[in-house]
């Protein structure tokens, strides 16, 4: 026996209260991530990207793609 649904099945599902319930819910546990660097005076973004965290056994994790954590590592070797 399978749970899957169909995609027309999903698509109705999100457009409805579960779509707006899960969209709230994922948003709790997602944040911006940005890194800046000195331009004169000021500061300057210089790359941001999405995180989320988790907190497997007690202790805190962050999250995020591939991308951003070497968008964001490539920076520290260039600053």
């Amino acid at each position: 026996m399978t749970d899957k649904i169909g995609r027309n099945e999903a698509i109705a599902l999100l457009k409805g209260p579960f779509g707006s319930e899960f969209l709230k819910n994922a948003a709790a546990y997602v944040d911006l991530f940005f890194w800046l660097l000195p331009v004169g005076h000021k500061m300057s973004v210089k790359g941001n990207g999405s995180i989320f965290f988790l907190c497997p056994e007690g202790r805190s994790l962050v999250v995020s793609a591939n991308h951003v954590y070497h968008g964001w590592k490539t920076l520290l070797t260039i600053a």
